[in-house]
C-alpha cells in the first residue's frame, strides 16, 4: 500500500524525526538560535552554524504528470505500431519528407523504446531537431505519470538519486540546465547516452503540483494561523491536494515582524 503522507515514513522502523526532519523541526528552512546550539536545547543539533534539514523537504507522496504536451495536445506513442503513420506526420511536418523517411528508416516498425531519450539516440535525430519534437513523444499509453523528478527544478540531492548518475552526472546537470524551461530534450546534450537512457523514464521537465507555507497574522500580531499545503493547479478546477495546520510549531519566520505589530506599526 502506496504512503499517503510523507510523515507516514516515521512508521518505517530506523527513521526516526531526526532523519526524517533533521534540525529543521519546526519547517521554518531558516536557523533558528535553539538548532544552533548543540545540547542547551532541543532539538538536538551539532552547533555548527549550518541547517541540516533532513529528509522532508525531498520528498513527496504528490506527484503526477498528465501525459500530454504543453498545449494538452495527447502525445505520440513512438512504441506503437498503431502511431507510426502518426510520427511520420509529424516528422514530415516539422522537418521535410526526406528528413522523415530518413529517420523511420532507422527504427523499423515494430521498434520500441526505453524512453523518448532512447527514440533520440536510436532515431539518429539531431538534439535540435529532438528539441522541436521532444515534447510530443511518449512511450507509455497511461493517462498520468506519477512519480516524475522534474529535471529542471529538482536539488543536487534529490538528482544524485537517478539510477546510473554519479555525482560528476549530477554537477553537469546542474551547471548546464536552462532557465524557464520545461522541456527535457536539453539532456542528451550533456549526459551519455547509456545514463540519458537510465533516467528518460524518470523525469519529467514540468511540475504540476505544488507544495506552500502560508502563515496569516492578525494586525495587532497576537495571533497567527500556520498550514502546510499542496495544490494541483493543473486540475480543472485546481484543486487543494492537502492541508495540515501547523500552528503549533511555532512563529516560523522573522521575529520583527511580530514586534513591529505589536506596536501599532504597519508592516513595509
Amino acid at each position: 500500500m502506496p504512503f499517503e503522507r510523507v510523515e507516514e515514513l516515521l512508521l518505517v522502523k530506523d527513521a526516526t524525526s531526526d532523519v526524517l526532519y533533521g534540525e529543521d523541526t519546526n519547517l521554518n528552512g531558516m536557523l533558528d538560535d535553539q538548532e544552533d546550539d548543540g545540547e542547551l536545547s532541543s532539538p538536538l543539533d551539532d552547533g555548527n552554524g549550518t541547517l541540516d534539514i533532513g529528509l522532508f523537504r525531498f520528498l513527496t507522496v504528490y506527484s503526477s504528470d498528465k501525459n500530454v504536451d504543453g498545449d494538452g495536445a495527447e502525445r505520440i506513442n513512438i512504441s506503437e505500431s498503431s502511431a507510426r503513420a502518426d510520427l511520420q506526420s509529424l516528422l514530415e511536418e516539422t522537418f521535410d519528407e526526406e528528413r522523415a523517411m530518413a529517420v523511420l528508416l532507422r527504427i523499423p516498425d515494430g521498434t520500441t523504446f526505453e524512453n523518448i531519450f532512447d527514440f533520440h539516440f536510436r532515431s539518429g535525430l539531431e538534439s535540435d531537431e529532438f528539441e522541436k519534437i521532444a515534447d510530443r513523444l511518449t512511450t507509455s499509453d497511461e493517462t498520468d505519470l506519477p512519480g516524475l523528478i522534474n529535471i529542471n527544478r529538482a536539488p543536487w540531492e534529490v538528482l544524485v538519486c537517478l539510477p546510473g548518475l554519479e555525482e560528476s552526472d549530477v554537477e553537469l546537470l546542474l551547471n548546464n540546465r536552462p532557465e524557464d524551461e520545461e522541456g527535457i530534450a536539453w539532456v542528451v546534450d550533456v549526459l551519455e547516452r547509456e545514463k540519458a537512457v537510465s533516467i528518460g523514464a524518470l523525469v519529467t521537465g514540468r511540475s504540476s503540483q505544488y507544495s506552500a507555507y502560508v502563515v496569516s497574522v492578525n494586525q495587532n500580531g497576537r495571533g497567527f494561523q500556520r498550514a502546510q499545503i499542496v495544490i494541483d493547479p493543473g486540475a480543472s478546477p485546481a484543486k487543494m491536494l492537502y492541508w495540515k495546520s501547523i500552528s503549533h510549531m511555532g512563529w516560523p519566520l522573522d521575529r520583527e515582524i511580530l514586534e513591529t505589530l505589536r506596536a501599532g506599526e504597519t508592516l513595509e
